[in-house]
């Protein structure tokens, strides 16, 4: 949720700066330190709401198969369908070092990854909230940000979110005190992180990372879409914020385009000076990916995303100027020229309606990238470039204090690094034929 941060800070830095860890975390830590209060006071965000199920993955796995033979060669699948797939899935990123996320299809499936986690009643493993909208909700909120929030809350979920947070069922106590809200049950997810070279049999992790993997109901089919654009009417949001889309995957492609149907018949009733921002999560299924687009992105104002949803859209849209392991390590100017040339494709010269996507943020593991289109229609939501700056470094901060910060803060400089990210200055701003860009270093 280091998003979160790159809409609300409006300030300008000096961005010529020497190279060293203690400069670059001084500059993004004058990102945050402002006197003046946030411009952002209200924002609904949805749909996808769970508990984060968190553990060891290499655990998972050696607990599952006795040895590797069967999962071999490791290849992702799109949804996971078997324990094998499951298994050959996992082994694939893990060697990889890769962030991803897949569905599991199947209930009985799901039962035998998670039995053994619940005969020894979740013991090693830690129980968070979860689903991309609460962790920006909850980001939102300890910001002083007052959030409405649209997705499946029961009782566990409901203990684990800020006080800032209002959840539909807040909100339909609050209109309509005299009718009782319908009951919601939590969705699990799990989250099987593993470490810098941690070995499982004969493969190696370049990096620490972590799989996710669920078999979610309602959040796969975006069950809270209505009820949450009905609240907005009354709640008046700045800001409405947007995930969960890539968990349509595990549908049939019927009902997948039924519901993001709906979604855009509610995105539409948006007015223009409200901003809509999407917040894309992994897609191993290219046809969702396009499709996700080619219904959504003329009907709203931002994106954000990572490296691999950016190869991921990329490919799906039909660009063939790079290829998906250019995304694997990309450079700050790859991953620019992916989203300039992103820009150009058919879906993207719509101009009907309210909304024109104008805004995109990519968020990697050196680097963030700020992009904003150049000209954009004057009925549609303005993003003003003097807070672009700021934001992508503010967004680099909350990065690193996420992943390894204690109570808030920065850890020690002597425990941070600064990796190559493929531009000349660690802060730079430039120009491609639609984009102004801003880039700033992770630490």
């Amino acid at each position: 949720d280091w998003y979160t941060l790159s809409f609300i800070f409006p300030l300008d830095p000096d961005i010529h700066m020497d190279p060293s860890v203690s400069s670059v975390t001084t500059r993004l830590k004058e990102a945050v330190n402002i006197d003046q209060p946030l411009a952002l006071e209200r924002v609904a965000v949805g749909y996808n709401t769970n508990l984060d199920l968190v553990c060891d993955g290499v655990k998972i796995m050696e607990n599952l198969f006795d040895n590797q033979k069967s999962l071999k060669p490791f290849q992702s699948s799109t949804t996971i369908d078997t324990l094998e797939e499951f298994g050959s899935t996992f082994g694939f990123f893990f060697n990889q070092g890769s962030a991803a996320e897949r569905l599991v299809s199947d209930p009985i499936v799901w039962k035998d990854i998670v039995s053994k986690l619940k005969e020894n009643d979740f013991k090693d493993c830690s129980i968070l909230p979860g689903g991309n909208a609460a962790l920006m909700g909850n980001r939102f909120a300890n910001l002083g940000v007052s959030v409405l929030l649209g997705g499946p809350v029961g009782d566990s979920l409901s203990g684990l979110l800020h006080s800032n947070i209002t959840t539909l069922k807040k909100h339909h106590e609050n209109i309509h005190p005299d009718k009782p809200f319908h009951q919601v049950e939590d969705e699990i997810h799990l989250i099987m992180e593993y470490g810098g070279e941690q070995k499982w049999g004969e493969l190696q992790s370049k990096r620490a990372n972590r799989f996710i993997v669920s078999h979610d109901v309602q959040n796969s089919r975006l069950t809270a879409v209505e009820e949450l654009h009905e609240a907005i009417k009354t709640y008046n949001p700045q800001i409405v914020v947007i995930a969960g889309t890539h968990l349509l995957e595990i549908l049939d492609e019927e009902t997948r385009k039924e519901r993001l149907d709906v979604l855009v018949s509610t995105l539409k009733m948006i007015p223009s000076d409200i901003a809509i921002h999407l917040e894309i999560a992994g897609v191993g299924d290219h046809n969702l990916m396009k499709l996700i687009a080619e219904e959504l992105f003329p009907n709203i104002d931002s994106i954000g995303l990572n490296e691999q949803e950016l190869g991921a859209l990329y490919i799906s849209l039909g660009r063939d100027n790079l290829v998906a392991n250019d995304f694997i390590n990309p450079t700050a100017d790859i991953a620019g020229l992916a989203l300039d040339e992103i820009m150009q494709s058919p879906i993207m010269k719509l101009d009907e309606g309210t909304h024109q996507l104008s805004r995109i943020h990519l968020h990697y593991l050196s680097y963030h990238l700020l992009g904003q289109l150049r000209k954009q229609r004057k009925d549609t939501f303005t993003w003003n470039s003097k807070r672009a700056e700021r934001a992508v470094a503010a967004g680099c901060l909350a990065t690193t204090i996420q992943a390894c910060g204690i109570d808030g803060e920065l850890p020690k400089d002597s425990e941070l690094i600064i990796r190559p990210n493929g531009i000349s200055k660690l802060f730079q701003y430039y120009q491609t034929e639609h984009f102004d860009f801003w880039v700033a270093p992770v630490a």
